[in-house]
């Protein structure tokens, strides 16, 4: 065989971690601006709920981490060396073949 196609199935078996840090700053600023502190939250215009807070608030993080599924099957792959094929006789005494 002069090449082999490597799936999935022959790769080690392994899983991959993955993590999750998100934090979203919340302005307090006139929410009626197109940019309200560069932030992508505000407070309401009226302050239906709540007195402002002070500028610049960050919204507590988000964070997360899950491990994707198993892959790979521990399958072996084919492995030859490079080789050739040497096809030879020794003679030991006279001559191999003989002529007659």
């Amino acid at each position: 065989v002069e090449s082999e196609v490597i799936s999935s199935n022959q790769m080690p078996s392994h899983s991959h971690v993955i993590s999750v840090d998100a934090k979203v700053q919340v302005g307090t600023s006139n929410p009626n601006t197109d940019e309200p502190n560069n932030a992508f939250l505000t407070t309401s215009s009226n302050d239906f709920y709540a007195s402002a807070g002070a500028a610049g608030n960050n919204l507590g993080g988000v964070s997360a981490t899950a491990t994707a599924g198993n892959t790979g099957g521990n399958q072996p792959i084919n492995v030859m060396q490079p080789y050739i094929a040497i096809n030879y006789i020794i003679a030991l005494q006279g001559i191999f073949p003989s002529r007659s």
